[in-house]
């Protein structure tokens, strides 16, 4: 519903956490994303997440992006 010339300002994401760790990964330009706006404003968008499409799809090996028992990435 947006053209490829709308720009938008910064934009807040959503980020995971728990008791005793979390992580920040923020979307690069072009990432297709998933976006939500506060109180159904449209000048108060949220990025919920990313998403994979027939383009950018999941990596075909099955290894973590964190290591669970370190938290390292």
């Amino acid at each position: 519903w947006l053209d490829d010339t709308y720009v938008t300002d910064w934009v807040r994401t959503v980020q995971w956490g728990g008791q005793g760790g979390g992580g920040v990964f923020s979307p690069e330009v072009n990432d297709e994303v998933l976006v939500g706006f506060e109180q159904g404003l449209l000048d108060s968008p949220y990025v919920l997440g990313g998403l994979y499409n027939g383009v950018d799809k999941p990596s075909p090996h099955d290894v973590p992006l964190v290591d669970p028992t370190s938290g390292k990435v």
